[in-house]
């Protein structure tokens, strides 16, 4: 299925080469968020809103299992998370130094 908020089609195609802690945590440090981990025992990192309430779930972003491989659709799931938080596609893009940081925006 097509993500019709996505405009950059050949980065899209490529998100399957994200990692986990190289590329998405470091991407949200960029980003303002903070990734974080329960000391309950959880394999799971939570990407949150930066000073928030570790309590209040609906500050949660996302969340990343700590291991196995992240396949192609949750890289994508991932990246929709960031943008139904508001943040701007090629923002994501320059976060993940997928793209070029002068990179003009694409047209509408």
């Amino acid at each position: 299925m097509s993500e019709e908020r996505i405009k950059r089609k050949e980065l899209w195609a490529s998100i399957g080469n994200i990692k986990r802690n190289q590329n998405w945590f470091k991407a949200a440090e960029t980003l303002g968020f903070v990734v974080t981990q329960s000391r309950g025992g959880t394999s799971h990192y939570v990407i949150r809103e930066k000073d928030a309430d570790p309590k209040d779930i609906r500050t949660v972003i996302t969340t990343i299992a700590s291991h196995g491989n992240l396949r192609q659709d949750v890289n994508r799931e991932i990246f929709k998370s960031f943008l139904n938080h508001g943040v701007q596609e090629d923002d994501i893009w320059k976060a993940l130094e997928m793209l070029d940081k002068d990179a003009l925006p694409l047209d509408d």
